[in-house]
């Protein structure tokens, strides 16, 4: 299931800061668990894949 942004801060229970370390370090990868909603855009709204990123969490 694809959400936004809120949405999985929420539900992983962390901050914006967080998420955006999670993405620079690597561990949450752009197509794999997050995807731009509009791909031409050059700042992007991103969707995220609340499944992958609990496996990438080891939340499951």
């Amino acid at each position: 299931m694809w959400v936004d942004t809120k949405a999985i801060l929420r539900h992983l229970s962390i901050s914006r800061a967080t998420l955006d370390r999670l993405r620079q370090e690597g561990v949450l990868v752009e197509k794999r668990h997050y995807i731009k909603k509009n791909p031409t855009a050059m700042r992007g709204v991103f969707l995220w894949n609340r499944q992958r990123c609990d496996l990438a969490l080891d939340r499951i």
